[in-house]
C-alpha cells in the first residue's frame, strides 16, 4: 500500500476535525432534546450537517467520480436536514434524490453480482414488509412520496451490499445499513407516534451514517479513474 502523501494526510486531518465537530454538534442536539431546550436546536443541526459535507471534502471528494457522487448525495441530505423540518415532503424528496445519487457511486466503486442479488432480495423484502405495515398510518397525500422513497432506499441498501466481494472493506454497506436503520427509527416517530427515545436514537444514527459515507471516499480504490 502506498504511503499517503503530505497533502492527503492534511486532507484526512481536516476530515477528522469535521468528523469531531459533527460528533460534538450531535451531542449538543441530543442534550437540547433531553433538556427540552429547542432554542439552539437548528444551529446544532446546521453545524452537524455542514460538518459531514466538509468531512467528505476532507476525505478527497473532489478527486474522484465516486467522491463527487457521495458529496452530491450528502449535499442533498444537507438540504433535507435544513428544509425538511419545515416541510416534511420536501425533505423526503431531497433524501430520495440523495439515495438515487449514491447508487451509481456504488456501481462505479464496483459490485459483486452474487452479493448484489442477495442484498437486493433482503433489502426489498424487509422494506416491503415495513412499508405494508406503515401504509395504513401514512396520510393518503404522502403515500406516493413515501412509497417512492421506500423503493429508492431499498435499492440504495441493496446496491451498497453489492459492493461486498468487489474490493469493499465493508464501510459502504455499514454506512447504508446505519442510514436505513435510522430511517426506520424516524419513521416510527413520524407515523407511529413513537416517544422521544426514537428521535434521540434515530438522529445520531443518521449523522453517523453520513459521516461514514464521507469516509468511504477515503477508502476507495486508488485504481478508480476520476
Amino acid at each position: 500500500m502506498d504511503t499517503p502523501k503530505p497533502q492527503e494526510r492534511k486532507l484526512r486531518a481536516w476530515a477528522s476535525v469535521f468528523t469531531a465537530t459533527a460528533v460534538l454538534a450531535v451531542a449538543g442536539l441530543v442534550v437540547s432534546w433531553l433538556a427540552d431546550a429547542p432554542a439552539y436546536r437548528f444551529w446544532f443541526i446546521l453545524i452537524a450537517s455542514t460538518s459531514y459535507v466538509f468531512a467528505a471534502l476532507g476525505a478527497g471528494a473532489l478527486r474522484s467520480a465516486y467522491g463527487r457522487l457521495v458529496l452530491g448525495a450528502l449535499a442533498l441530505c444537507w438540504l433535507g436536514d435544513i428544509f425538511g423540518p419545515g416541510n416534511f415532503l420536501l425533505g423526503v424528496v431531497f433524501f430520495l434524490l440523495a439515495h438515487l445519487l449514491l447508487i451509481p457511486g456504488f456501481l462505479l466503486r464496483g459490485v459483486s453480482l452474487r452479493s448484489l442479488g442477495a442484498s437486493l432480495v433482503v433489502s426489498v423484502f424487509v422494506t416491503a414488509v415495513v412499508t405494508l405495515y406503515l401504509s395504513a398510518r401514512i396520510p393518503p397525500g404522502e403515500r406516493p412520496f413515501i412509497y417512492a422513497y421506500a423503493v429508492v432506499i431499498a435499492l440504495m441498501l441493496g446496491f451498497a451490499g453489492g459492493t461486498l466481494g468487489a474490493g469493499s472493506r465493508g464501510l459502504i454497506p455499514l454506512a447504508a445499513l446505519v442510514f436505513y436503520v435510522s430511517d426506520l427509527f424516524l419513521a416510527q416517530t413520524a407515523f407511529l407516534g413513537g416517544g422521544r427515545i426514537w428521535t434521540l436514537t434515530g438522529y445520531p444514527l443518521y449523522y453517523l451514517a453520513c459521516v461514514l459515507f464521507a469516509w468511504t471516499i477515503a477508502e476507495q480504490s486508488r485504481k478508480q479513474i476520476s
